[in-house]
Order: structure tokens, then C-alpha cells, then sequence
């Protein structure tokens, strides 16, 4: 008899267990449902709502009642609280504190009122139905950055890439890191410089910092930095005798810092696929030497970024907020790109005719050109002559300018923080005690946002200037357009997460009937001046 009781206990067991497994389906159904039905678009103005993704994992969704307390910090008003589970455990009035928020998500243009506390926290999705449809016929290359930053000059050329953009990899809050960007300027004494920061694209800014880093220096040196952000003073060193790549001879793409770029296009039939540029230097005397390499990316880590937000679909806040929440998500995120395609690799070739192994420069994102230098160790000098060879992803990289400078020593950089800013024409001493006071705040920045920051610099001494680099601060939140809720598909998602060197391959076929267009695509769909601001609609 003891069988039957056992079969009999495992029945139970089992069917316990299939109810609490369907229980569980149907109320993440009925999460799922309700998501689905406040992200559809075609009637978004009726459908305002305000989503909360909590520390702890749950989920409160408000409708267009909810009001912020800005004394208690908190968020008031009727709707439905999903738990970890999303098990539908209230349906009423909610009150929760914004310090419980991980991350909030909304369809709603944020007013004065509630913006403070929450515009630096939320994504904003389909606002491209009201702020006017961009970039629909390639939607993976919409034009999208983190803030872009001017030489302040007088009217700002429309064509000209902007001399940095910051940050670029800090795509959630718990992403935000310092950012060190060589400018490209040098000032004398007591000059003041004046930095435009712009919002171009559908994106919140938040930016905790935005220093200057000047470095004295001696009127025949440059200083660069390296890529672990050491500044190192250089002066005139070796000339580029040659530049060869598999197409044949690029050296009047490469001798030259005039925007005249190298670059290939992607691999047809594999994106992650190796190219080599082979770089020869001649009159060498010395052998103290610094590679300098001017380079941005092409569009190819838009895409692949713009494709796992699109496959994120009406679950885009969920997937952030588990960024936020999951250590492994936050580091896989970090990384995944950098691990599937690479670095440009930096070679030097030794006596004995092998290649050695100098370092890599890296920096994400199309929009600004680096100036990095990597020391060169001891490298092989052969009748005069030096030869590195630079290993990179086909199609990812555009290489303006390389240079085998001399290396004079490394310098330590002052901090000159702003000493007056203005936003969109009107100074703000509000956002300037933020970014100046010991503190987390920081400033927000809308699509279509100015900023002008102010620096004073100090006196140097005589037969000296300074080269200024933009030292920054912060992350930068995409919205979701409408054309890439259609594009949702977790299991994609999941591929190009775990495996990203397999989905790239993938993606071959789709990249390459953009590849061509997608640059000119992505400077077309930029918010500029004849945009209104967010502030104005």
C-alpha cells in the first residue's frame, strides 16, 4: 500500500506545483497585457501613464492622476502594483518614494513640476509621435549620442562633428563614469574658453560633471592622452613614410589630421571579421616614441545597440531596470560589444620579424573623433625605420590621422571647474551649483537643450600654454521610438546578449543593405536649431 501513497503524494505535488506555475503565467499575462496596452501608439495622447520599476523588483503603473510630492519625495495616485512576480497585489491609490525607484518609463511630457527628481530617471517612450517622426526609413541608425560638446565660436556649423562627446557607454544610471576627451585646443594665459554642450538626439542627459583639464606645456609640444588616461607632452617625431591596408596604399588618408578618413566597409559575410593597416615611419633618431591615432567609430555599434533596444520592445523599462538591478546584466552590458568586436590592436615589428604586442586604443561612438597616443617600448629601429601594423574589425573604424610622435614626459593635469553656465540663452546658477557642489544631482538635458559652460583659466608661465581636454561625468537614457516597439523579440535579445560574436554574424545581411546610407542617415535625423526644444512643445 505504500506505493499508492506515494504515487499519490507525487500527484499532489505535481499538481500543486502546475498551479502555482499556471497561477504565475496568468498573472504575468495580465502584466503583460496591461504593458502591451499602454505602449501601443496610435492613440498615445489619451494613454498618458507613468510606470515605476522598484529596487525591489516590482512594478507600479499610474495613470495620468499621479502628482510627485517634492517635500516627501514621493509619488501619489491611483493605479495598479505589480510584485516581483507580477502578481497584481493592489489596485487602488499608491504611494511610493522616488528613493524606492530603480527606474521610471513614461509615454508623458514631464512638466516643471515633476520633472526634477524624475526626468533624470525615466525613458520616455513613442515620444517621437509627438515630438515629430525622425529617421523612419532606418530606424537603427536614428541619430543618437550622449551630449555632444562645441568650441563655442560664434553661430555653430550644422556639418562639423563636435570635439567631444561624453560618456559614451553610460547608457543606464548605474552606467554613469568620467570621461576624458582631448578637445583639440590650446590657450594662453588667463584666456577664458566657453564649451556648447547640445542635446541632438531623442535621449535625457543627466551630466554630473564638466571640468576642464588644462595641462602647461611648452609652445613646440602637443599633449595627448593615453588610453588608460595618462597626459603625456610630446614633440615632433618620426614621418609617415607609408600606409598600406588590403585595398593597397591609404597613406594620403592617414598623413594628414583634415578629416580625410580611412575606413572600409563591413565584411559580407561576417561582421566580426579582422582587417590590418600596416603603418611605416621613416627618419627615426630616437627611441622614446608615442603612437598618436585620431579615430571614431563607424555606425556599425549603433546598430547593434539600436537593435537589442528595439528587441527590448514594450518591456524596454523592465529590461533598464534590470541593468540597474542585476550585477551580471550591468557587467554583460558594460562589455559586450568591446568583447565581440575589439579594440584597434597596436603591433610593432622586432628584429627577429615578429610582431609585438604594444596595446589598444578604444572609444565607442561615431559622432567625435579621438587623439590618443600609446607609448611604443622599445621598439625595433631598422635603416631609420619603424613599422607597426594596427589590427582592428573590418567596418567598424574611421582612422583620420596617425602620428609617431616623441615622447618628452608624462604631466599631471589642473581641474578648472565652470564659473558660469547658461541653458538655452538664460544663465542658471541652479544647474551651476549642481554640477560645482559636492553632490549626486547634477543637470538634466532635453532634446533640443543649449548649454554654454564658462571657464577661466589661470596665468602659465612665460613661453607656455595650455592644451585644454573636456574632463566630464554623467549617462544618458534613450527613448524608445515607436518604430522599435514593433521590433520586439526576446529571444533575439537574449542571443546578442550572450552571444554577441554569433548574432553579429547574424546580422551581416541586414547591416549591409544600410551600410552605406547610414552615416548620411544618422546625421539627417540630428536634432538641431530649427527643432523646437522639449521645453517648447
Amino acid at each position: 500500500m505504500k506505493w499508492k501513497f506515494l504515487i499519490l503524494f507525487i500527484l499532489i505535488v505535481v499538481t500543486v506545483y502546475a498551479c502555482v506555475i499556471a497561477k504565475h503565467h496568468y498573472f504575468k499575462e495580465m502584466y503583460d497585457d496591461h504593458n502591451k496596452l499602454i505602449h501601443e501608439t496610435s492613440k498615445v495622447k489619451e494613454k498618458p501613464f507613468l510606470k515605476a520599476h522598484l529596487i525591489n523588483g516590482s512594478v507600479c503603473i499610474f495613470d495620468d492622476k499621479w502628482e510627485y510630492d517634492s517635500i516627501k519625495n514621493t509619488i501619489v495616485g491611483l493605479g495598479k502594483y505589480y510584485d516581483f512576480h507580477r502578481k497584481d497585489v493592489l489596485d487602488n491609490q499608491i504611494n511610493i518614494h522616488v528613493d524606492s525607484v530603480a527606474l521610471f518609463e513614461t509615454n508623458t511630457k514631464l512638466t516643471a513640476d515633476k520633472k526634477s527628481r524624475i526626468q533624470r530617471m525615466a525613458i520616455l517612450t513613442a515620444m517621437d509621435i509627438v515630438l515629430g517622426v525622425l529617421c523612419l526609413s532606418a530606424p537603427k541608425a536614428c541619430f543618437g549620442s550622449c551630449p555632444t560638446f562645441y568650441i563655442q565660436d560664434g553661430n555653430l556649423d550644422p556639418n562639423r562633428l563636435a570635439v567631444a562627446e561624453s560618456f559614451s557607454n553610460a547608457i543606464a544610471p548605474s552606467l554613469a563614469y568620467g570621461d576624458v576627451d582631448d578637445i583639440g585646443l590650446m590657450v594662453s594665459s588667463n584666456e577664458p574658453v566657453r564649451l556648447k554642450m547640445l542635446n541632438e538626439a531623442l535621449e535625457t542627459h543627466v551630466v554630473k560633471k564638466a571640468n576642464l583639464s588644462i595641462v602647461p606645456k611648452y609652445l613646440d609640444e602637443d599633449v595627448f592622452i593615453t588610453p588608460d588616461e595618462f597626459y603625456i607632452a610630446t614633440s615632433k617625431g618620426a614621418n609617415l613614410h607609408k600606409a598600406t591596408c588590403t585595398y593597397g596604399e591609404i597613406t594620403p588618408q592617414l598623413s594628414k589630421q583634415d578629416g580625410t578618413e580611412y575606413f572600409s566597409l563591413a565584411d559580407e559575410k561576417a561582421l566580426v571579421t579582422k582587417e590590418e593597416v600596416l603603418l611605416e615611419f621613416d627618419n627615426v633618431a630616437s627611441i622614446n616614441y608615442g603612437l598618436k591615432v585620431t579615430f571614431r567609430q563607424t555606425m556599425m555599434t549603433t546598430y547593434a545597440l539600436y537593435s537589442a533596444i528595439g528587441y527590448m520592445g514594450d518591456e524596454v523599462g523592465d529590461m533598464f531596470a534590470k541593468i540597474e538591478s542585476s550585477k551580471e546584466t550591468n557587467e554583460k552590458i558594460q562589455t559586450m560589444f568591446y568583447d565581440a568586436l575589439g579594440a584597434i590592436q597596436i603591433y610593432t615589428l622586432q628584429n627577429d620579424n615578429k610582431w609585438k604586442y604594444e596595446g589598444e586604443m578604444y572609444e565607442t561612438g561615431p559622432i567625435a573623433r579621438n587623439h590618443e597616443i600609446l607609448s611604443i617600448k622599445y621598439p625595433s629601429i631598422q635603416n631609420g625605420k619603424i613599422k607597426i601594423k594596427l589590427i582592428m574589425n573590418k567596418g567598424l573604424w574611421r582612422i583620420d590621422h596617425a602620428d609617431l610622435l616623441k615622447v618628452e614626459r608624462t604631466v599631471l593635469p589642473l581641474q578648472v571647474a565652470p564659473s558660469k553656465l547658461t541653458k538655452n540663452g538664460f544663465e542658471n546658477h541652479a544647474f551651476l551649483q549642481n554640477l560645482t557642489d559636492i553632490g549626486d544631482d547634477g543637470i538634466v538635458s532635453m532634446p533640443g537643450d543649449q548649454f554654454v559652460f564658462s571657464y577661466q583659466l589661470p596665468k602659465c608661465e612665460s613661453k607656455q600654454n595650455f592644451k585644454v581636454f573636456l574632463d566630464a561625468k554623467g549617462y544618458y537614457l534613450e527613448w524608445m521610438r515607436e518604430s522599435w516597439l514593433k521590433d520586439k523579440d526576446l529571444l533575439q535579445l537574449y542571443r546578442l546578449m550572450n552571444s554577441p560574436v554569433e548574432w553579429l554574424n547574424s546580422e551581416t545581411a541586414n547591416y549591409k543593405k544600410y551600410e552605406a546610407d547610414m552615416e548620411t542617415q544618422f546625421w539627417n535625423s540630428r536634432w538641431t536649431q530649427k527643432n523646437k526644444s522639449y521645453e517648447e512643445l
